[in-house]
């Protein structure tokens, strides 16, 4: 049997793995002289180490790779290795880093360079029309008139040159010259809306590179304090007068009464209500499916004599998939429609005319009769209104108003039973429009 060997050393084979070298005939003398040897060495490395003056590893980094001219580089780290053993890097965080960095193929010079040189920015004649063409329809029609304003005002800028105090002076040059109608503020809409216009150009501008965060001169802009809207809910008197003008006057008055029914029932918009179509009727239910602002898609209980008007109505427009609310001839109507009536009732209605009155009075009036007689999220559901947002919203998130709610409270506006609507025991003060045709 052949004899053991007296001592291993683990060292690297010739195929780089770790394997046991033995060490043959070490006599104890041999062993005890290494030994010493080894003990000497580290000493000597502890006590370098302490003399060597502190220096930040980046600092030393880059006083030898970047502080040297391309004449003086020769003298500079070539590769990642020789670059961490100059500077004694033996923490293991370094080892990784080394071998990441040779194995993406990167010299310490690389991390030297220069970034890329920023994109150049556009003008405002260049980048506005690409704007209208990305943004929302929504957007795009309440923008776009202070976007033009931009192009002619700065055509040839590019759009990291105004700084924010020209934007100001731009924002107030638009409040001066706001039109001035009857229920004007001073400007202050126009005011607000090109501070938005001016934030969405550049946060688009932001998106593409153009403008850095630092850089962006619409960060920092004031909006405009909104002063309290001037509208409210209206009284039943006022309601009844409202709905007799509709009724009794004009060359349409079974569209008109039409109109100010879908309102007071549903409280929709005005733009709600012109998408309506013949598709979008459910008689069994007594639900119609409105499109609100933002994209939103509900469908929102009504009144069994609302639903025989819209069907009959709907007579106008043989096309189930096309617009519902429609002249006599068949022509559809626009907001044009809107202004003519409540011109008309303003005529005969002082009042009316004196404080402004719209179709979206009606709104404030549905939504708060149905927040006193019900509730806080009945009325929201009523108003579909988009997901809430701020302090409120994670208990509206379980609180939330369902169609059978909202059902009841229809009923009771109306006085009239609903399919979805449990026993209602609630009865309106509000007066809704009476049926088409009647006076």
């Amino acid at each position: 049997m052949a004899n053991r060997p007296t001592g291993y050393v683990c060292g690297p084979s010739p195929d780089h793995q770790h394997a046991m070298r033995p060490v043959l005939d070490e006599s104890p003398h041999d062993r005890s002289a290494r030994a010493d040897t080894a003990s000497c060495r580290n000493t000597t490395r502890r006590w370098n180490h302490r003399r060597r003056p502190h220096r930040p590893r980046s600092v030393a980094i880059r006083r030898d790779c970047g502080d040297h001219s391309p004449a003086d580089r020769s003298g500079s780290p070539s590769t990642c290795t020789e670059l961490i053993d100059r500077y004694h890097m033996s923490n293991p965080d370094f080892e990784v880093a080394r071998l990441l960095l040779e194995r993406l193929g990167i010299r310490p010079d690389d991390l030297l360079e220069s970034p890329t040189r920023p994109t150049r920015a556009p003008t405002f004649a260049e980048y506005i029309p690409r704007l209208i063409e990305a943004v929302p329809p929504g957007a795009r029609k309440v923008y776009l008139p202070y976007w033009r304003r931009l192009e002619a005002y700065w055509p040839d800028r590019t759009l990291d040159e105004p700084t924010a105090l020209e934007l100001q002076q731009l924002i107030e040059v638009t409040r001066r010259n706001a039109v001035v109608r009857r229920n004007s503020r001073g400007g202050r809409s126009a005011s607000e809306h090109m501070v938005s216009a001016i934030r969405c150009l550049y946060r688009y501008a932001k998106r593409d590179g153009y403008i850095s965060a630092a850089d962006n001169p619409s960060a920092d802009m004031d909006m405009p304090t909104r002063l309290p809207s001037t509208r409210r809910a209206l009284g039943n008197r006022q309601l009844a007068e409202i709905n007799h003008i509709a009724s009794t006057t004009g060359n349409d008055t079974s569209l008109d009464t039409l109109i100010l029914r879908i309102h007071l029932e549903t409280a929709c918009r005005t733009g709600s209500a012109l998408r309506l179509r013949g598709e979008d009727l459910d008689p069994e239910q007594c639900l119609i499916r409105l499109f609100g602002k933002g994209g939103t898609v509900h469908w929102q209980p009504i009144s069994p004599t609302l639903m025989t008007s819209m069907l009959e109505h709907q007579e106008r427009s043989p096309d189930p998939a096309q617009q519902l609310l429609r002249y006599r001839h068949g022509r559809p109507i626009t907001r044009r429609r809107y202004d003519h009536l409540w011109n008309r009732i303003g005529r005969h209605l002082p009042w009316v005319a004196t404080q402004q009155i719209t179709t979206h009075w009606l709104r404030h009036t549905t939504l708060t009769w149905v927040e006193r007689n019900f509730s806080y999220a009945t009325a929201r559901a009523f108003a579909a209104h988009a997901e809430p947002s701020g302090q409120d919203s994670t208990t509206l998130t379980y609180v939330r108003a369902s169609i059978e709610e909202v059902a009841a409270a229809v009923a009771a506006l109306t006085s009239e039973p609903h399919p979805l609507a449990p026993t209602h025991e609630k009865t309106s003060d509000v007066e809704v429009a009476t049926h088409p045709g009647r006076s």
